[in-house]
């Protein structure tokens, strides 16, 4: 399917309700269980709040705490107590 779009004319491959943050949430998360990179979760997590919710489980289950980052880690924790129910 080819688009064109005349000036002023928003090509429906561009409209917002063709964003994958339409898709339901059982979708979302299938789709991140195969998102293996801690850098891209990260990265999706600070896009938006819809995001960051579902990416966090994810990405709160492969923390390393042998990282010498436990101050960051603990204030993560103690910001948002829900987190801590991903481990």
């Amino acid at each position: 399917m080819t688009v064109h779009s005349k000036k002023g004319q928003t090509s429906p491959w561009h409209h917002p309700h063709n964003s994958m943050l339409h898709l339901p949430t059982v979708i979302l998360t299938g789709i991140l269980a195969w998102v293996s990179s801690q850098a891209s979760l990260s990265s999706l997590a600070q896009t938006c709040r819809r995001l960051q919710t579902l990416v966090e489980s994810y990405l709160y289950r492969i923390v390393f705490l042998g990282n010498h980052d436990g101050e960051n880690f603990t204030y993560a924790m103690n910001r948002k107590t829900v987190r801590a129910e991903y481990l």
